[in-house]
């Protein structure tokens, strides 16, 4: 008997172990997801979390050019359309997966479409309900490109 078959016809024949693992992910995952809410600021309202019901948040990224006289922002309706789309697509993944997402790749994909973009910044703002305050509260993350690389 092959090892595949084995493994499948184990898993038909333990239905209580099944059930006890069905069971035991569900109970651990909202402390998971709380962990990853927290460390990686992951969004409550995604992933299936608990944390949904007990929190607001948001996220806002932009995209920069550094000048002599600073950062400018970029216009995005300005990007090519593969570009624009992989700038979209991150600001998409970072509102669901906080820090998870990273946006080397939507830099690296306007770079390619413009490399007269050769000195990038990529802020993110996270915005979130301050419960000791009551007020809005925010951070920010910055990531430097030079080149369609990061700047480490």
């Amino acid at each position: 008997m092959k090892p595949a078959t084995r493994f499948a016809s184990a898993w038909r024949l333990a239905p209580a172990a099944r059930f006890a693992l069905v069971v035991l992910v569900v109970a651990l995952w909202p402390l998971a997801h709380r962990g990853l809410v927290l460390r990686e600021r992951v969004n409550p309202w995604k992933l299936g979390g608990f944390a949904m019901y007990a929190s607001y948040e948001t996220q806002l990224s932009a995209l920069f050019r550094v000048t002599g006289e600073g950062f400018r922002l970029v216009d995005e309706a300005g990007l090519p359309p593969a570009g624009r789309a992989a700038f979209a697509r991150f600001r998409a993944r970072r509102a669901a997966l906080g820090r998870l997402a990273s946006p080397d790749a939507a830099v690296a994909a306007i770079h390619a479409e413009r490399p007269d973009l050769e000195h990038l910044v990529v802020v993110v703002q996270r915005l979130w309900l301050d419960r000791a305050s009551a007020h809005v509260a925010s951070e920010k993350d910055t990531y430097l490109y030079e080149a369609g690389r990061p700047v480490r």
